[in-house]
């Protein structure tokens, strides 16, 4: 097993014997164009699956959804073709700032685990206080591991779905 599977990340490459043009139209035809701050007591109607922009040959969506996931991934995508094949290479991640909140969560949270760690081990006690901002960084991770990797899966099935694509290993 690889760290990367355990951090809110995904970067991988789709092949598909679909032309670069054709992939471009299939994304076009599901993601529409990102709109404005808006407020909605009763969810908001989306006529795509996903929200974002096609440039060129690259694009940025992210899932149109009615509740609430801060962990939503922002996908970005490069497609590109190469002898009798295109390629997509995708890359998914949190958006910055939650990226952010939450390394400065877990930063804090283990440096008070590791300091009190210490201070335990040096008074030749049990480090039984250690177990204080353990749940504080246990609850920040699985958070933010659960609540990407599930979207994640879901933005996954649907590319390779959608494009007609191989994950390439």
């Amino acid at each position: 097993m690889k760290l990367i599977e355990f951090l809110p990340f995904e970067n991988y490459v789709l092949t598909t014997k679909l032309s670069p043009d054709e992939i471009l139209k299939r994304l076009s035809e599901n993601i529409e164009p990102k709109k404005g701050f808006s407020f909605s007591l009763f969810g908001t109607k989306f006529t795509k699956t996903y929200k974002g922009q096609i440039r060129d040959t690259s694009f940025s969506m992210q899932g149109n959804i009615n509740y609430r996931n801060s962990f939503l991934p922002q996908i970005t995508g490069l497609v590109s073709s190469d002898f009798g094949q295109t390629q997509v290479n995708i890359k998914m991640r949190p958006e910055i700032s939650v990226l952010i909140f939450m390394s400065i969560w877990l930063g804090v949270a283990g440096f008070m685990c590791i300091m009190i760690a210490i201070f335990c081990i040096s008074d030749g006690i049990f480090p039984f206080p250690i177990i204080l901002p353990l749940p504080f960084f246990a609850f920040g991770y699985l958070i933010t591991f659960f609540g990407f990797k599930t979207e994640s899966k879901k933005s996954k099935e649907f590319l390779a779905q959608l494009l007609e694509g191989v994950e390439k290993r």
